[in-house]
């Protein structure tokens, strides 16, 4: 009688090869039970050793695979391993040259103001001075605002001195003038509040105590130049550049040398930190923008003409830019109608239906809706301040009880849910291009009822 075995298939089909498998021991037992003849002993012997050599085989085979079962699972971790230590020399690289870079911006601010307090004492003998002498070199009619930073130092109280600038009726004859809002007398008010509070009269006379506020403020002016060139450069080797050619052209672009109370030393500093802050907020959405330039990539022949888009007031700003096309809104907070358009809009990161987005959108004749993962997955350590957060609330979806959050809602963030790509989202929009900072969806003209 012939014997029978299971032999593992590479395809499984259904449950074939678990009735072959539960067949065999059956007819193993069919066969014990059968007497054995001599003819069959030596069949039975002969089969028993090869029975043998073929489980000896199969052992050599699985010892094998074993082997190469191991060596394959030791790879993986060897290129996890060479993985993972150029990101940790990448990260410190990118740690040391930000800390040298940070340590060349403060030396270099700390350095100018230096070098302006020396400039500035050589030039003019100031140290070597009386006090009047130091008061003239005040030049270009900078010498008003220094007249008012005494006037607050002279005041029997800070409120006193406050009171009479704001009622000023020695400066001009015949006038009573508000000279805090007039002359903008910020600087000389703040100066002087700090000179009192920090008991500073018992150590440095006042004309130096004010003239280090603005040479102080020199140095913040350098260090934003700093960054700002090695923000946009990507290496702080710029920097430096930068702030030496601001050094040696300085006749052409301060008149801190001459004229230290004026205006414009006292707000270029702070001009210069917004314009760096600003240079590394843009720096950070480069990318960004080279994915909205990928907005051309789409076929114009699939857009009309006349296509109208929608997104945040922001966004479609740069979107009339690159294409030209329409927009459901513009970035302009004075106009009540705009505002309310841009709420609409911005129904797309709230939580709300597939048919209440479509209708939304269709009143505003949009073609195209462009979804922004920056605002749909927005993270913040503060609850209710995004713009999701006020959605839902405006939208009586959720309410914050005592920290805890409670949603109303039945639906699923829209612009969470159109991304799966399911019914019912599929059948009012389409979706024509995305990246991983947009999604580009279609707004159906007709309605295609797919499940």
């Amino acid at each position: 009688m012939t014997e029978l075995k299971c032999r593992k298939t590479e395809t499984l089909e259904g449950g074939e090869e678990g009735e072959e498998c539960q067949n065999a021991p059956e007819l193993q037992n069919e066969r014990v039970n059968e007497p054995v003849s001599a003819g069959d002993e030596g069949s039975v012997s002969s089969g028993g050793a090869g029975e043998n050599s073929q489980q000896r085989d199969e052992g050599e085979v699985k010892e094998d695979d074993g082997h190469q079962k191991q060596e394959e699972s030791n790879r993986p971790d060897t290129s996890v391993k060479r993985a993972k230590s150029p990101s940790t020399s990448g990260f410190l690289q990118r740690l040391v040259r930000v800390f040298f870079g940070c340590l060349a911006a403060v030396a270099c601010g700390m350095l100018y103001a230096v070098y302006l307090s020396t400039y500035h004492d050589r030039k003019f003998w100031f140290s070597t001075r009386q006090e009047l002498e130091r008061e003239i070199t005040f030049q270009a009619g900078s010498g008003l605002y220094y007249y008012y930073y005494k006037h607050m130092l002279a005041a029997p109280s800070f409120e006193r001195g406050f009171y009479e600038l704001m009622t000023d009726n020695r400066t001009l004859s015949g006038q009573t003038i508000n000279a805090v809002e007039r002359l903008s007398l910020y600087p000389e008010l703040i100066t002087s509040f700090i000179y009192r509070v920090t008991g500073s009269q018992d150590f440095v006379e006042p004309i130096y105590f004010y003239i280090g506020a603005v040479f102080g403020l020199q140095a913040v002016y350098v260090t934003a130049l700093f960054v700002c060139s090695w923000v946009m450069s990507g290496t702080w080797v710029a920097g430096m550049l930068a702030v030496a050619w601001y050094v040696i052209n300085r006749p052409d672009t301060t008149k801190v040398d001459h004229a230290i109370p004026l205006r414009d030393n006292w707000a270029l500093p702070y001009f210069s930190c917004q314009v760096a802050a600003l240079t590394g907020f843009l720096s950070n959405n480069i990318s960004s923008a080279t994915e909205i330039q990928e907005f051309d990539q789409l076929d114009r022949s699939q857009v009309p003409v006349a296509a109208v888009f929608a997104g945040s007031p922001q966004l479609l700003g740069t979107v009339k830019l690159f294409s030209g096309s329409a927009v459901t809104s513009l970035p302009l907070y004075s106009d009540i109608n705009l505002l309310r358009r841009s709420e609409d809009t911005y129904q797309v990161c709230a939580m709300r239906s597939a048919e209440e987005l479509y209708k939304i959108l269709m009143s505003q004749k949009t073609n195209y809706v462009i979804i922004e993962e920056s605002m749909c997955n927005e993270l913040s350590l503060t609850k209710g301040c995004r713009i999701k957060d006020l959605l839902d609330i405006s939208n009586g979806h959720v309410v914050y009880d005592k920290g805890d959050i409670y949603s109303f809602s039945k639906h699923g963030r829209f612009c969470q849910e159109i991304k799966m790509n399911y019914s019912p989202y599929t059948n009012y929009f389409t979706r024509v291009f995305w990246n991983r900072s947009y999604h580009v969806y279609k707004v159906n003209s007709v309605i295609s009822f797919q499940y």
